[in-house]
């Protein structure tokens, strides 16, 4: 199992365009460019969903993008998306979590798509006001955000029942 593709939308520095970021089946990926460019932002969303630790895997009003001129208190609302999908590079070795969670893809590989949703509220309390949800997706195709689509399906418990992921950022 590995990771194809990691889709960010309003988290952190990725505003409101989705960014994809596609990754290799095999060998080593590693993020390289300039101060600022999402490096640690893309790890820290992998770490809302797969981080063993518990307070890492929520999402805070400090992850919501903000684009120039805007703060917590101008924007009334905001939605984030953080979309990861796993391919199998064996066919066969399906783990028992995965039974009623994959799906053959337009290319007719095995898939698992998981969509951590949140919704910034504006409110005058100091609280993270992000409403969370997270969705498995039998599809690559687009997805509208929220609930009413068929195609996905709420996730009970924790998703790193999927992947854990440690992020130990460098001093």
């Amino acid at each position: 199992m590995h990771i194809e593709s990691l889709s960010l939308r309003n988290f952190k520095c990725f505003g409101d365009t989705t960014v994809k970021i596609s990754f290799q089946s095999r060998g080593t990926c590693c993020f390289i460019g300039d101060n600022g460019a999402g490096k640690s932002s893309a790890l820290e969303a992998l770490k809302r969903l797969f981080s063993p630790i518990s307070s890492e895997r929520q999402l805070r009003k400090s992850d919501v993008h903000f684009g120039h001129g805007e703060d917590s208190q101008s924007v009334s609302e905001r939605e984030v998306v953080i979309d990861v999908v796993f391919g199998f590079s064996c066919q066969n070795g399906r783990t028992h979590v995965f039974n009623d969670i994959y799906f053959d893809a337009g290319d007719q590989s095995l898939k698992v798509r998981l969509v951590l949703e949140g919704r910034y509220v504006r409110s005058e309390s100091f609280e993270d006001d992000v409403e969370v949800k997270l969705y498995t997706v039998r599809t690559t195709d687009k997805v509208a955000f929220g609930w009413d689509d068929e195609r996905k399906i709420p996730v009970r418990g924790r998703s790193t029942q999927f992947a854990e992921l440690v992020y130990i950022p460098s001093p």
